[in-house]
């Protein structure tokens, strides 16, 4: 008897269909993979909008241009009268009596006494004055549970710097533009200190964003583990020009 398999139960005729479905599950899997977004804390959200880049653009005033002016060189003048052989001649008179009168004074010393021998004073620890350890300064916190804020927001920080800005004549009539990043720290009283800037386009508007910043008022500190703390403070400032 001949053993005939069961058309039904005949697996190779499905093996392309298989194989298809096989490699659309395993794209699918890998294009979620790719695409999938891990969930951010709301402290994280607040410090990314912290350091994110706030549109400020400082545009020239025309009516304030001013020339900047120039160094003046200075060159030194030269003695014209060459040195006369009379002096020399005095110099050379004084140098010999100074080594008669040294001569007679080493004449008049006990031979005795030796010069090598130095007495030693000893200090008792009464003496010494009394070192404190120096003070402790506490360090920024990098990381607070609540940021410093500008009075009012962001959008007050940007009308502020708007008013605040002077666009030196000498970097409008040269051209010099673009973003300068200015670091800071702001006080436990929420004061500014500490203001550098991070890159450099030019001297003059370096000093300027820098300016700008000190001239800022208190902000509202900021707070871990429920006390105020000090905490470093970035923001852009755009130069802009037309």
């Amino acid at each position: 008897m001949i053993a005939k398999k069961n058309p039904k139960f005949n697996l190779e005729k499905n093996r392309m269909a298989y194989l298809q479905l096989g490699l659309f599950i395993g794209a699918s899997m890998i294009l979620t993979a790719f695409t999938w977004k891990t969930p951010t804390s709301n402290a994280e959200k607040q410090r990314a909008m912290q350091l994110a880049d706030i549109p400020v653009e400082v545009i020239p005033k025309m009516e304030k241009m001013e020339e900047q002016p120039e160094e003046e060189v200075f060159q030194p003048q030269e003695d014209p009268t060459p040195p006369q052989d009379n002096q020399a001649q005095q110099n050379a008179l004084d140098l010999n009596q100074d080594l008669q009168t040294q001569q007679n004074k080493d004449k008049d010393v006990d031979p005795s006494i030796n010069p090598d021998i130095v007495d030693h004073i000893k200090i008792g620890d009464s003496d010494l004055p009394e070192l404190g350890e120096p003070p402790v300064l506490d360090a920024p916190v990098e990381y607070p549970d609540e940021d410093a804020i500008f009075p009012g927001g962001p959008h007050e920080m940007k009308k502020f710097i708007l008013n605040q800005a002077e666009y030196p004549a000498y970097d409008l009539q040269m051209g010099n533009k673009g973003k300068i990043y200015v670091l800071f720290i702001i006080e436990k009283d929420g004061s500014v200190s500490n203001v550098k800037t991070l890159n450099s386009i030019s001297k003059g508007l370096d000093r300027e964003a820098i300016r700008i910043v000190k001239s800022m008022p208190k902000w509202t500190p900021a707070v871990k583990d429920g006390e105020k703390v000090r905490t470093f403070v970035r923001i852009p400032i755009n130069f802009e020009t037309f």
